[in-house]
Order: C-alpha cells, then structure tokens, then sequence
C-alpha cells in the first residue's frame, strides 16, 4: 500500500466477503502492518543470498559441520583441492581425509567453542588427497548458534599451503647449507689471518735474516723479486685479514663515540704528510657530536678519507680538505670535500667501492681502501655517497648512526 507521504508499505490483508440477499455485496476484515516484518524476511533472504553465492563461488574451501563433525554442506573449491567430487567428498568424515597425527590437533579448540570460551580458531593440518598424498591445509572455524545460543553449525575455511610449507623446507635446507658454508668460511678466515700470516712472517723473517748475513746477494734481481713478492703476500694477507674482522664483526659491539676528537687525532698524526703535499685540512665539525660506532673501525674511516685526500690532491691549485657535519634523522653525516683530482664516476662509479679497483696511475694505490672502508661504514650500519668531477674535487658523505633505533 501507499502512504500519505507517498511511501510505499507492505501490509497483510484478511477479508471475508459478506452475502446479502443471495448477493455478495461487501468485503469486511482487517490490514495489518507487516512492513517491518517483511523487510526483515527481505533482508534475510538476501543475506541468505549472498552468503550462498559467497560459498560456492569462494576461491578458498569452505564447507559446514555439526557437532558431530559431519559435514553439512561443501563447496566445490574444497572438493577440488582434495581430488574429490562432490558425492565422494560427502561419504567421507573428517576422520576419513584427516592424517591420523593430526586427528586431535584441534579436539580442545571445538570443545571450547561448544562452550562457549572461544567463537572461533586456526589451526595448520594435513588431509590426504584422493590420489594419496598429502595436503597442507590452515584450517580456520567460527561458529553460528541460534537464538538460545547453543551451536547450529560450524563454519570452516581450507586453505591450500602445501607450495608454502615446500618453500619452508626449502628455505630451511637453503638455511641450513648457507650456516654450513658460512662455518667453513669463517674457518677458511681464521686459517687466513693466523697460519698464512705466521707462514709469510716467517719467510719475511728469513729474508732479513739473509739481508743481513749476505746483503751481496740482494743485488740479485731474482732475490729483489723474490723480496718484492714476499713483501706483497704480507700485504695482501693484511689486506684479507681486514675484510675477515669487517664480515665477522656484531652490531652488539657498538658504543657512542666522540667523532670530532678522533677526527683532530688522525689530522695531528697526517700533518706533516699534508704540509708535504701543501694541502690545508680543516675540521668543522661539531666539538660534541657522538655517533654509534667501533673505535677502531671509525679510526680506519676517517684515517683512510683524509689520506686519500692527501694522495689524490692537484699539483695544479693550492689544495684544501674540508671536514663539515649535519644530523639528518637518525644518521650524523660527515662530508670530506676536497678540490683534489677527482674522479670519473660515468666511468668508475659501479667499480668504486670494488676490492683492487684503482682509478689513478698513483704508485701506492693498491685498490682496497674504498673497499674496507666502505664494508666499515656498512658492518656499523651507515652507508656512503660520493659526488665528484675530474679535476675539479670529490665529496664523500658518510652517514653514521647516532641512535639505536
């Protein structure tokens, strides 16, 4: 029927007719408004609906049980990931499909459904498949009870995780390997930095000890070589040795440390290196600024800028160094800036940081400054950035960390 108000509402009509004279002359009886009623029933049915629709078509496993755990209803994606048709699926309980170590895995959480002390639980569990093999399934249940709240009916969602748990295993395996191999390597270090270093000493040793008995015979040039290579294997080992404490180093170990101070300390020791090379090194730095850190590792770091600086300064301009600060979120950032002869980073900026990687023609540049400096910042978890132009300069910023955050 029509409201006043143009509205339209549902009403249940009873009416009997009423019989004059043989005539059927008039309907009595009563309008009752059921419109609250029947929007009601409107709204469940939809609801019924949509939920049907949402079962069947759901890209995940779903199916309804009782109490008994007998199933109620299951929908075709369930029936798919077992290897089942429907009437198959429906002959069988969860028993039947269930792997019989997994039987009882959530015996105690549908007990405390049906009590009330929970409405609903996940669980991992695995059925078997039609054709025998197992199926990794997560397993989630909630619960629909009526009006006296007792439990009509369980609501499961079966989820196939059989690839994930494969790629579990996998990653385990890869996992393990890589300990594996990390402990021979870590061992492989060891042997590095004591047997090849107690060995190399040794021939060093001897070669002086000739030097000394016969320093004739080191007009030689094969014994000139043989000293020359002697010389470089005890370098190159020092050079390992480095890059074994940089990898085998904790972030456990580090403290707050006062950066200008060590910055000072490293520019008195290299004074007379940069007044030889005429180059003016200035610290701006802030007096108190800390940063998170390894002593020794910020020492290595600021010493190997500042060299650097020094080695690769123009013969062309008077050269300068300059040693300015920021703080920048959790990272103090310390800019080296010098107007030395740069460096070609179209050229050499994928290599820079590489282990024997030169860029110059100098004699001493053996390549693995950058590098272990670079792995330092990195092990005290900062990063580096560098800008530079031939002949013009370089900057390196280097972010240190200032918080344990």
């Amino acid at each position: 029927m029509v409201t006043i108000q143009g509205e339209y509402k549902w009403v249940k009509v009873i009416g009997f007719p009423e019989k004059i004279k043989d005539n059927y002359n008039r309907v009595y009886g009563t309008i009752q408004d059921i419109n609250d009623l029947k929007k009601s029933q409107i709204k469940l049915k939809q609801s019924e609906q949509a939920f049907r629709g949402n079962f069947e078509n759901a890209a995940i496993g779903m199916a309804l049980f009782d109490n008994d755990k007998k199933w109620i209803k299951i929908n075709q994606t369930f029936c798919d990931i077992l290897g089942y048709t429907h009437d198959e699926l429906s002959l069988l309980s969860f028993e039947d499909i269930t792997h019989p170590e997994d039987l009882h895995t959530d015996a105690a959480e549908i007990e405390e459904i049906i009590d009330g002390a929970r409405d609903h639980y996940k669980v991992d569990k695995r059925y078997f498949h039609k054709n025998g093999h197992l199926v990794n399934i997560h397993f989630a249940v909630s619960v629909v009870r009526d009006t006296d709240n007792e439990v009509l009916y369980f609501i499961s969602q079966i989820i196939d995780i059989t690839l994930l748990k494969e790629q579990e295993k996998a990653l385990k395996r890869i996992i393990s390997i890589t300990q594996d191999q990390n402990d021979r390597l870590k061992n492989f270090a060891h042997i590095v930095s004591h047997n090849l270093r107690s060995h190399s000493g040794g021939i060093s040793a001897l070669l002086q000890l000739l030097r000394d008995d016969e320093p004739e015979l080191f007009e030689n040039e094969m014994i000139q070589l043989l000293e020359t290579s002697s010389f470089n294997l005890q370098e190159t080992i020092n050079h390992l040795s480095e890059v074994v404490k940089i990898n085998l180093s904790s972030n456990d170990n580090l403290t707050l440390i006062p950066l200008s101070n060590i910055i000072n300390k490293q520019i008195a020791s290299l004074t007379p290196i940069a007044e030889k090379n005429n180059i003016k090194i200035t610290n701006n730095t802030e007096e108190n600024i800390k940063v998170l850190g390894i002593s020794a590792y910020v020492e290595s770091i600021i010493l190997n800028f500042i060299t650097n600086a020094i080695k690769y300064s123009s013969s062309e301009r008077d050269s300068f160094l300059n040693i300015n600060s920021e703080k920048k979120g959790p990272y103090i950032i310390i800019s080296f800036t010098d107007n030395g002869i740069g460096i070609d980073l179209d050229l050499n900026k994928n290599k820079l940081f590489g282990m024997y990687k030169t860029f110059h023609d100098n004699e001493d540049a053996r390549g693995i400054g950058l590098f272990i400096t670079k792995n330092q910042i990195e092990t005290l978890g900062g990063k580096i950035e560098v800008t530079s132009e031939l002949n013009k300069g370089t900057t390196f910023k280097v972010f240190f960390k200032h918080e344990k955050n």
